[in-house]
């Protein structure tokens, strides 16, 4: 999925699409819903805004990691969003 398509899903998604999302990734999907009860969120909410919060905030460096990754993907917009949970991930101590 291309990056703005992703963001735009991300808004509309319901928390039991984005547990699905993760597929086999569970140990990554058990620290983001530990983070998001944390913050008292729903997990999609989190996600979607550790997304806006990469996008507003990122550091040069995180950009470079991100173009990186997303440059030889065929879907950019998830890696990106990976990327950002990671980050997000990272800030609340998850």
């Amino acid at each position: 999925m291309m990056l703005g398509e992703a963001i735009r899903h991300l808004a509309g998604l319901s928390d039991e699409e984005v547990a699905r999302a993760f597929g086999e990734n569970g140990r990554m999907l058990e620290r983001v819903r530990a983070a998001a009860a944390a913050r008292q969120q729903s997990l999609s909410a989190y996600v979607y805004g550790a997304a806006c919060m990469f996008l507003e905030h990122a550091a040069e460096a995180d950009w470079s990691t991100a173009f990186a990754r997303m440059q030889s993907d065929d879907a950019p917009g998830d890696r990106l969003v990976e990327l950002a949970l990671l980050r997000q991930l990272e800030r609340d101590g998850h």
